[in-house]
């Protein structure tokens, strides 16, 4: 038998966990004789794949639906946790070249063997290409167009998990909106991360200029790179002077975004490096 998926719709669907609810049609044609034999669905599942990895997965939907036509529908509600958020934009460029992949198990009575019954599987795939566009607003609906995605790549180097411990900390704290406890955190990451970033900087400064030839009367890129990175660390130590300065809750929000930005650009010419 053959079978292709012919159309999908897509509805973002809030919880706990967003998730993308999938209206789906899948088609067959008749058989040599023109028919469309009696199938029964009996189980189907739904995955999306992005550069041939799943990455998400519905639950198995348990089916008792006559399948007697030229076509069936069915409903699949795949999570997007944040994790599957993160493994998306660690390898989205511009657009998201998602596929969509069904599994169906259908039994039939096989007249050829005294109509007993047999069975029939399928693996169904669909491109379920999004713009950048697209995408963007789908991550709105999903409730994450507040915050940024960033990746915070893991060098084999002791210190690197209290990094990413505090920035997620600090994040924590923006969204309980203690400002004090962000900037805090923000800082004890930077104090953490400083001494990595200084123990391998020559090699991070020649992968950043890397094809970079420069011009004669300005600074080369790792120095402005460098002098940004300092300022973001002077910006965080703002938080343990309560004395002198208040802390306001863009200032906070400031401080975080620059930090996870700086430290999502660093972490990955240090993983290079080491």
């Amino acid at each position: 038998m053959n079978a292709r998926i012919d159309n999908v719709r897509a509805e973002v669907k809030k919880g706990v966990f967003p998730s993308l609810g999938l209206d789906i049609r899948v088609s067959r044609d008749p058989d040599p004789s023109g028919q469309y034999p009696d199938l029964q669905l009996l189980l189907a599942t739904v995955k999306l794949i992005l550069n041939g990895d799943c990455i998400a997965a519905s639950e198995p939907l348990l089916s008792t639906e006559k399948w007697g036509s030229n076509q069936i529908n069915f409903n699949a509600d795949v999570p997007f946790p944040r994790d599957v958020i993160d493994t998306i934009e660690a390898t989205r460029v511009d657009d998201l070249p998602l596929t969509l992949g069904v599994d169906m198990l259908c039994s039939y009575s096989d007249a050829a063997r005294e109509n007993r019954t047999a069975f029939f599987r399928s693996n169904l795939y669909h491109d379920l290409k999004k713009s950048q566009k697209e995408w963007a607003e789908i991550l709105k609906k999903m409730g994450y167009s507040e915050s940024w995605i960033f990746e915070i790549a893991r060098p084999t180097l002791e210190g690197m998990d209290v990094v990413a411990e505090h920035l997620q900390k600090a994040s924590d704290n923006l969204s309980a909106r203690d400002y004090e406890g962000c900037m805090a955190n923000t800082r004890i990451a930077w104090d953490a991360f400083k001494p990595l970033l200084d123990s391998k900087w020559d090699e991070i400064k020649a992968l950043i200029d890397e094809d970079s030839q420069g011009e004669s009367n300005h600074d080369p890129k790792s120095t402005r790179i460098k002098d940004i990175r300092d300022k973001i660390h002077y910006l965080a130590n703002v938080g343990i002077h309560r004395e002198a300065y208040k802390i306001q809750p863009d200032d906070a929000i400031l401080c975080y975004y620059l930090t996870v930005s700086m430290v999502s650009y660093l972490s990955k010419l240090l993983k290079k490096a080491t």
